[in-house]
């Protein structure tokens, strides 16, 4: 990373983080005596019994969780509304091209619903820990490329996709004329492992579910979750 020689590395204790934040796990801080560069790094839970391990368990935990939520989405598909799940089903469609009064009122209705969510931001931020707060999920330090690339290109894609398909492109819709703000709740609820900042997640998840209800496409929602996490990492870890 910037001005790091590569072998700082091993030289002191350093923290990570252990999921997708800020939307999505813990942070760990790194056994300054096993730390070592690479797939090989060990990380310690910040909130959990202190137990190390490696990065590809990380990946692994991430995986699976992930993929435990896609199953309760196809078992809820299937088991209340006898339906294949597809992508079309859980809001991956085209864009819709709404007449245009439907579009202007649509519009005013999603830039309310996101002035809301921002001025909520503040004070629920207040009741716990915010999320854009890196402090929130441990000691904020330079993260390894092999954490960076692993953040970037495997938990994030995978958190975002599962999250955005069960909470916006499945639920959602399916929650009435209050869904953006029903969907925020559970969406914010779903991460217990970093509770202190479940309140400061309920106004993003007001604004991803009103974007995927103004666009009536998952895709949009899920740009704007994965960017949010992307320039949190970048801008807080590297």
């Amino acid at each position: 990373m910037r001005g790091e020689a590569a072998n700082s590395f091993t030289c002191r204790p350093v923290h990570y983080p252990l999921s997708v934040s800020p939307l999505s796990g813990n942070t760990g801080d790194c056994a300054d005596r096993n730390c070592r560069p690479g797939w090989g790094v060990h990380h310690r839970r910040r909130f959990g019994s202190g137990l190390e391990f490696s990065l590809l368990r990380l990946l692994l935990e991430t995986v699976v969780w992930k993929l435990v939520t896609i199953g309760i989405l196809v078992w809820g598909l299937r088991f209340f509304e006898n339906r294949r799940p597809s992508l079309s089903v859980v809001g991956y469609r085209q864009l819709r091209s709404w007449p245009s009064g439907e579009a202007q009122r649509r519009t005013r209705k999603a830039v309310a619903g996101i002035a809301v969510a921002i001025v909520l931001y503040l004070p629920l931020s207040f009741l716990g820990t915010s999320a854009g707060n890196p402090s929130a999920y441990g000691s904020v330090h330079r993260a390894s490329l092999a954490l960076l690339l692993s953040q970037l290109l495997v938990c994030y894609p995978i958190t975002v996709f599962a999250e955005e398909t069960f909470f916006r492109g499945w639920l959602q819709p399916r929650l009435g004329p209050w869904g953006p703000i029903a969907s925020a709740l559970l969406w914010s609820s779903y991460h217990l492992e970093q509770w202190r900042t479940i309140p400061s997640l309920i106004p993003l998840g007001i604004i991803l579910g009103v974007i995927c209800w103004w666009t009536g496409n998952v895709r949009s929602s899920s740009v704007v979750h994965y960017l949010s996490n992307a320039v949190f990492f970048l801008t807080s870890y590297t």
